[in-house]
This record gives C-alpha cells, structure tokens and sequence, in this order.
C-alpha cells in the first residue's frame, strides 16, 4: 500500500471520529435559548439544546427546585452522571464552580435536586455555564455531553425566581384529599384541623379547576348509632361552615355523614378510635380547566 494510500486512510479515520466525537456533544444555539414558562401551578426556566432535547429548571408549589434535562432519546449509559463546569469567555472568574455527579439508572429524564440545583442556578447567573458528561449506552468509550449555556440566562432570572411568590400555596396532590382529627366525643375543630382548612381554602381560590369539595364525617363506635351518625353530621356541617367563611362557594360542597359505619381502623384500641373519629376532606378537579390564580 503507497503513502498516498495510507495517508488518505488517515485522513479519512480522524475526519470519522472528529464526526463521532462531534455527534456526541449537543450544546444549545448560540443566543442561549432560554425561555419562561410561568403560572400559578408550576415556575419553568427552559433552555432548548438542539438534536438533543431541554434542560428545565423548575418549581412546583410547596418542592424545592429541582433541574431536569429532558432528552428525546436515551444516550447516557447507566452509571454516574458528572455535572461539571465549562468556563466561557464572558464568565465571571469568582463565580460559584459546581462539581457533582449524579446516578442514572435508565430513561430520558435526568433530575438534580436541590441544594445542587439552586448551586448551578446561581453558577449561571454569575455567567459560568455547565455540562453533563458520561459513555454514551452504545459505546462506552465514547462519551456523551450536553451542554448548558449561561448565555441571556439573566435576562429571564428574575421573572423566574419572581414566579416562586406567585405560586400556589401547595401542589394538588398535596391536598386532593384530608384525613381531620376529632376528640372523642367532640366537634371541635383541633389546631392542626384549623392549618389545614385554611391551606385548603386558600389552594380552592387559587385553582379554578376545582370544581368539587366532598365532605364525609366519620365516628368512632362509641356511644349509640343515632348519637354517632349525628355526631358525624355535626363535625362534617363545622368544617363545611369554616371553609364557606374562608371564602369557598357553597355551591362547591357535598357533605356526607356516616356515623360509625366506616371504620379505618379498629375500634377496640384507642388509637384505632382516634383513627376512626374524623372527617375526610376530598377535592375534584375538572382536568379541561386551566387553573390560574
């Protein structure tokens, strides 16, 4: 084989890896490709990357941040996930420098929790931008690495981090349903009852999508069955009437009682009892409703 030959093999090797190794790092578009997607239920800072997918920062209702990257397909192999610097021309030389790993399992959803999260948040605030790097699952010699960008990040920081104040009080599945305590033989609303009704009002405002509050009084299985389901009637009517006077429509309710006829737990312990005395407290959600504030 001439020189000629051989030297055109070379040429023709390193130009396919050049390719390989370049097919395997995806790096947002220049102008950083940051965008909002705020409102009353979720706060959403999204970077687009380019032949790979996104990368969100996001904050739910009651959750710490949390930073996902979101691929359309599974490139990372299974194993440790480094999160590591990558210092850009315009970068600030003090700014904070993250460096961490985190397992992946399988899937196309990375997700770093916080304090780790709010620490990368700020390494691009201060203009320093970071990558994700690990073997690509189809060859473990050749590593996969997404880039994030720090540039225009400030531009959409502080609507973002504006968002976290204008956020429901809590995230549905936090108070789709209630379980509210009693004393025995009582109708009074206990401390902690009172907190959660007032939490309760406050999401039912905040979520228009709410279409339902479903009430249900319960009793232990102490003293006569007519006292009991009277009793449940009482304790359900009380949390009704301190939700209607924290501003929710009556037309919202339906309130059921039951006595002692549904038992959660045993009745011959005292813990089961405590159990057993309570009202339950469900919400329905119309789903085709957008919730706002």
């Amino acid at each position: 084989m001439n020189s000629k030959v051989l030297k055109s093999l070379l040429v023709l090797t390193l130009v396919s890896l050049t390719i390989s190794i370049d097919a395997s790092r995806f790096a947002p578009p220049l102008e950083g490709g940051w965008h909002l997607h705020n409102t009353a239920t979720q706060c959403q800072l999204i970077q687009i990357i380019p032949h790979y997918g996104e990368v969100h920062f996001l904050r739910l209702p009651g959750r710490p941040l949390a930073l996902r990257l979101v691929g359309k397909r599974e490139l990372f192999a299974p194993g440790e996930v480094r999160i590591s610097q990558v210092q850009q021309q315009w970068s600030n030389p003090k700014s904070v420098k993250t460096d961490v790993g985190i397992e992946h399992r399988r899937g196309r959803v990375l997700q770093v929790a916080d304090p780790d999260a709010t620490a990368l948040l700020m390494q691009l605030y201060q203009g320093t931008g970071f990558q994700f790097e690990q073997s690509g699952w189809f060859n473990e010699r050749e590593p996969v690495q997404v880039q994030v960008s720090s540039v225009n990040f400030r531009v959409h920081y502080q609507e973002f981090v504006a968002c976290f104040e204008g956020l429901m009080p809590a995230a549905f599945a936090d108070v789709e349903k209630s379980s509210l305590a009693f004393f025995e033989d009582d109708k009074a609303l206990l401390r902690a009852t009172v907190r959660r009704l007032k939490l309760l009002a406050a999401y039912i405002e905040a979520d228009a999508s709410v279409s339902g509050v479903v009430i249900d009084g319960h009793t232990d299985n102490l003293g006569s069955e007519r006292y009991n389901y009277t009793l449940s009637k009482s304790r359900a009517e009380m949390v009704e009437n301190y939700l209607v006077g924290q501003g929710v429509p009556e037309g919202l309710f339906t309130v059921r009682y039951h006595g002692e006829r549904y038992p959660v737990s045993d009745n011959k312990s005292v813990s089961g009892r405590k159990l057993n005395r309570r009202v339950t407290v469900r919400l329905k959600r119309d789903r085709e409703r957008v919730a706002v504030r």
